[in-house]
């Protein structure tokens, strides 16, 4: 089983999309997207960590839980956010990807509701 470090380095070093096809049982893909995410996130580019989800969610042969897995990965990011406004772009950046379903969109709705007060 390889370090999801180890497997970013695979992502990046091979044409991504045919990575992820490959990749096509729910562990592996889950634990590539979250540490996409999770690196996006140390690197200290929120901005990059919004556009890793919005991308990453979008894939169509994707598994929908590891996507599922993701969101709740970079819900648990919020509070190491530097302010409030990003906070809130990554919670938009949320409520996006969660547009249509159901459970997911009301925990983003939830954790939007107590940032805003």
């Amino acid at each position: 089983m390889l370090s999801p470090r180890r497997l970013f380095l695979q992502f990046i070093q091979t044409d991504h999309r045919g990575f992820l096809r490959q990749a096509s049982d729910l562990a592996t893909t889950s634990r590539l997207l979250i540490a996409i995410v999770t690196l996006s996130k140390n690197s200290g580019d929120w901005s990059l960590l919004n556009d890793q989800v919005l991308v990453l969610s979008k894939k169509h042969a994707q598994l929908k839980q590891a996507t599922t897995r993701m969101v709740q990965e970079v819900m648990k990011f919020l509070d190491d956010t530097p302010n409030l406004e990003v906070k809130l772009s990554v919670i938009e950046t949320l409520r996006t990807v969660t547009e249509g379903k159901v459970r997911s969109r009301a925990s983003v709705e939830e954790t939007l509701a107590r940032a805003q007060h």
